[in-house]
């Protein structure tokens, strides 16, 4: 988690479908902001149920 409070991951690929895929760690339930940084830096709000 880096200053900002966003939880930031490293993009791994580019899948074939155009979507990112992304390495996650067992995260608790609850609405997390994930920075995905890569070639396409990017920001969403994730819900984890």
């Amino acid at each position: 988690m880096n200053n900002s409070g966003a939880i930031v991951y490293e993009q791994l690929t580019n899948g074939l479908s155009g979507q990112t895929q992304v390495r996650l760690p067992m995260l608790s339930k609850g609405m997390y902001f994930i920075r995905i940084v890569g070639k396409n830096t990017e920001s969403k709000t994730v819900m984890i149920e």
